[in-house]
């Protein structure tokens, strides 16, 4: 904010620049966190948020666009609008697991916002059955939420986290896990009605 005026403090900064810090040291952190804000993410940390604003209606477009049968389920897509909304503003970084969205995060310098726009599409197309078979907008959250909480990296395999209620199983162990390199790949493919991105 002091650099640049017209950008104001938005909670999401603060989950990039931690994990900016975690690989380079303090000055090129800063710089990167520069350039995300100012060039590869513009107006998104602004007080209003405009740029990630225009980016969730661009989103719903494509979701009309590409997964035609979840926006005929969901017509009104602002509930997932506003799930994705953080998938955007933190690059995954707040809502998978973080040895599998650091790889998002590479994805995000080599092709800029792009990879995040195919990955959520993947990650609703993943999901699109569950999606257009549930009932309300809290419903569509767990779905989506449990999900990526299950997005793992095979390269970097963290012990499997356990049940508070051991032996009882719950909702969650029955989540498939998903491979973020799997995920990934998918997004970069033909697979919306034969779109290329």
């Amino acid at each position: 904010a002091y650099r640049n005026p017209k950008i104001g403090y938005c909670q999401s900064m603060n989950i990039l620049a931690s994990v900016l810090l975690l690989y380079t040291k303090e000055e090129e952190a800063f710089w990167l966190l520069v350039a995300i804000c100012e060039r590869m993410l513009p107006d998104y940390f602004t007080c209003r948020v405009i740029g990630a604003q225009v980016d969730q209606s661009v989103f719903e477009e494509l979701i009309k666009e590409r997964l035609p049968e979840l926006a005929e389920h969901i017509p009104d897509l602002s509930p997932l609008s506003s799930i994705s909304l953080s998938w955007f503003l933190t690059l995954f970084l707040s809502i998978m697991p973080f040895e599998s969205a650091v790889r998002v995060v590479d994805c995000f310098f080599y092709d800029g916002i792009k990879a995040i726009f195919q990955l959520g599409l993947a990650v609703l197309d993943a999901n699109a059955a569950a999606l257009c078979s549930s009932t309300d907008d809290g419903q569509v959250m767990m779905i989506l939420s449990s999900f990526l909480e299950h997005v793992k990296n095979e390269e970097n395999p963290s012990p499997p986290a356990k049940s508070p209620q051991s032996g009882v199983e719950s909702d969650q162990d029955s989540v498939q896990e998903t491979q973020i390199a799997d995920l990934i790949r998918d997004s970069y493919e033909v697979n919306y009605k034969g779109h290329y991105y």
